[in-house]
């Protein structure tokens, strides 16, 4: 490796407004803002001569660094919330928000709705919102919250992390179905009134309307409002009652302490001037990733760590992320570089791989002049055991090699499909392939390898995908750059919608000249976890097809599904009609010749 440089960029910068999200403009924080500096001492014993003038409350834990709550969502819809009755179907949609500080509003009464507000509101749709969330400015937004929704009478919990400086939540979701019509809450404390973190808490939630579509009742599609209005409380008015319509609950879990005096995190990469800092600055990275409760959040921290304007990044200065393997599964700098085998470029000082280390462990790199810490991330797919390295301090990446082989290629290989039954096969065989890396215990990085080389899984137009269930792209065999985000491509959305929403098996369906085709995989990679399900999905090009719009249908070993093969019934049904055609213009052309010999 070459030594760090020495003079390092130490400027942060702050992205642009939205002019739809009011903020105020702070410097950048790093870790989703986790920087806690002080005396600790010196804070415990102001605390403690207060306490002693005031009184202590034992129900209230202090507030320290960060609290970790169980949030509990609970639909009440009922007739006691709408009188009227309840609508068929009725629902709350997918839970959608941020934790985030004081320079930020997301939504309020009274205020137009954002593009992604009115989204969520009128579709129960959350991309555009967690977009906003993320051009937030920086520092401003601790972490997104999502969860999935629930019945009119279901409930739902998840783990939400607030601290000090993120002590706020908003969230919302829409009541489904309604013209714009939402319930949640906006910059929610956890702190109380004398700085304490809550020890629970409980919320009851009113209707809202979005004041961006027109309807009276429980329906979709209505016309727009024009011109838009604002967001207004519906609690007791038109459908609703004074009875809440969902509650949200917070139970707290546990406080994290602040650091003991003389210990500092390091979570910026302007601070890094020593081997010391350098440890400290890669070991604050990897308890962001580990910190992080959800796959989105790692995510948008993988992000933070690409922009070389930001914390993480100088340029000289960056972070890669190997699995417990040595593969390369995050490369800050060269995307290029991802996917290539590590296992043995690096090691310790002492000489012993850094792959060797146990959980929570790290050690200096070659002279000195990089630093490698290994870390526990379960919620990170394709990851057995959840085993990573963090690895930062480089001027030049150190070169690596692909992985090669322990995947049998397919049978039906991706230069022969030319058919819709052989890209069913050749999807079939992608589904088989993920399964038998599962079960081998194949390194993730070496999956991807595999399939995204030229050869029997990729070739022309032809190649695999993998996303879960919110269409969160894991792997794309054409193009790296939709990695690590939400697709926002039309055909993989309506994949997502018909095996995630609808619960299909699988789904064939027509984009442009393309025919698409994709299947559902549940998988489980540690003993004892929970299944989670992922789509894989191909397609190919068509020169010439009728439109035979969405073909679905179940599972089976080579994926399943009744998508209309080009050498199979849809070529019959197209020659059929074609030559009825060719016979209805014979007989009125010669119709025409009697008419005028008459």
């Amino acid at each position: 490796m070459v030594p760090l440089k020495s003079g390092r960029l130490s400027g942060t910068s702050v992205p642009l407004r939205r002019d739809d999200i009011r903020t105020r403009g702070r410097t950048r924080l790093s870790c989703f803002s986790r920087i806690f500096c002080g005396s600790f001492r010196a804070s415990m014993g102001i605390l403690l001569f207060i306490a002693i003038i005031l009184g202590t409350q034992p129900e209230l834990v202090r507030a320290q660094t960060t609290a970790t709550y169980d949030v509990t969502f609970t639909g009440n819809w009922n007739t006691q919330s709408t009188p009227g009755g309840v609508v068929g179907g009725a629902h709350f949609t997918t839970l959608i928000g941020a934790v985030h500080n004081s320079d930020v509003t997301f939504w309020a009464v009274g205020e137009m709705a954002t593009a992604g507000v009115e989204r969520v509101a009128e579709l129960g749709i959350t991309d555009r919102f967690e977009t906003e969330i993320r051009n937030t400015a920086g520092g401003t937004v601790k972490s997104t919250v999502r969860a999935s929704g629930t019945g009119a009478m279901g409930s739902n919990t998840l783990e939400v992390e607030f601290s000090r400086t993120h002590p706020l939540l908003t969230l919302l979701s829409m009541i489904g179905p309604s013209p714009d019509w939402f319930v949640g809450v906006s910059g929610l404390s956890m702190l109380d009134g004398s700085d304490a973190w809550r020890s629970s808490h409980t919320v009851d939630l009113f209707p809202y309307d979005a004041g961006t579509e027109d309807g009276e009742g429980f329906s979709l599609g209505n016309q727009e409002t024009n011109p838009r209005g604002t967001i207004t409380s519906l609690r007791g008015q038109g459908k609703f009652s004074d009875t809440p319509m969902a509650r949200l609950s917070f139970t707290l879990n546990a406080v994290v302490p602040p650091l003991e005096e003389g210990e500092e995190k390091m979570c910026a990469v302007s601070g890094v001037t020593d081997d010391q800092s350098l440890r400290r600055f890669v070991e604050c990275a990897a308890e962001c990733i580990e910190g992080s409760s959800t796959f989105e959040e790692t995510l948008r921290l993988l992000d933070e760590f690409r922009d070389d304007e930001g914390t993480w990044n100088d340029g000289s200065t960056y972070l890669v992320l190997l699995t417990g393997r040595g593969g390369v599964y995050f490369h800050a700098e060269e995307r290029e570089a991802e996917d290539l085998d590590w296992s043995e470029v690096l090691s310790c000082e002492e000489g012993d791989s850094v792959l060797d280390m146990g959980a929570g462990e790290g050690c200096s790199i070659g002279s000195g002049s990089g630093y490698a810490h290994k870390f526990s991330a379960s919620h990170v797919p394709l990851a057995h055991g959840g085993e990573f390295v963090l690895v930062g301090g480089f001027d030049e990446t150190p070169g690596g090699e692909p992985f090669t082989g322990m995947i049998e290629a397919p049978s039906t290989q991706a230069g022969e499909v030319d058919t819709d039954e052989e890209l069913r096969e050749f999807v079939g065989e992608a589904k088989r392939a993920l399964g038998e890396a599962f079960e081998n215990e194949i390194d993730s990085a070496q999956l991807r390898g595999i399939l995204r080389a030229e050869g029997p899984w990729r070739e022309g137009d032809v190649y695999v995908y993998v996303m879960d269930e919110t269409g969160m792209v894991i792997f794309d065999g054409e193009d790296r750059s939709r990695e690590q985000k939400r697709t926002d491509e039309p055909g993989k959305l309506y994949v997502i919608d018909r095996i995630a929403n609808k619960g299909q098996e699988a789904v064939g369906h027509t984009v442009g000249d393309f025919w698409i085709y994709a299947i559902k995989v549940e998988v489980s990679l540690d003993e004892g976890e929970d299944s989670r399900v992922y789509v894989v999905g191909s397609g190919y090009r068509v020169e010439e097809r009728l439109d035979v719009g969405d073909q679905s249908g179940g599972s089976n070993s080579g994926g399943g599904g009744c998508a209309v093969g080009g050498s199979g019934s849809g070529s019959a049904s197209g020659l059929f009609f074609i030559g009825l055609a060719l016979l209805l213009m014979a007989l009125f052309k010669r119709r025409s010749v009697v008419d005028k010999m008459h």
